[in-house]
């Protein structure tokens, strides 16, 4: 808290944040990060698991990229039922792709 100039009293006062709303759907957020609820990652499960038929990758795949996109492994009772992948899912399984193997490119 700012303390009052002793000469004039004059109190410095912070200027408020702008908020700006936007659209969209309200989460619980969770050390910074929103939450998402099971159905997404049922859908995105799905989704993988669809590319990764797709492109003759192991089941495993899809696994592994749901671990690596939620933060943790998808429960147990969860099972993919492979679908066709949406453009996001898509964009985001490549942009993974990308980053692996620059990574492998920098280790070299």
């Amino acid at each position: 808290m700012a303390k009052a100039c002793p000469c004039c009293g004059f109190l410095p006062v912070r200027k408020p944040d702008i908020i700006i709303p936007a659209e969209g759907d309200l989460a619980l957020v969770v050390n910074g990060k929103p939450s998402v609820a099971q159905i997404d990652m049922q859908q995105f499960f799905d989704e993988v698991a669809g590319l990764a038929q797709e492109r003759g990758r192991k089941p495993g795949y899809a696994y592994h990229k749901v671990k690596e996109k939620f933060g943790h492994s998808p429960p147990s009772w969860m099972k993919a039922n492979p679908r066709p992948p949406s453009p996001e899912v898509r964009s985001w399984c490549r942009s993974r792709d990308i980053a692996y193997w620059k990574a492998m490119e920098r280790s070299q």
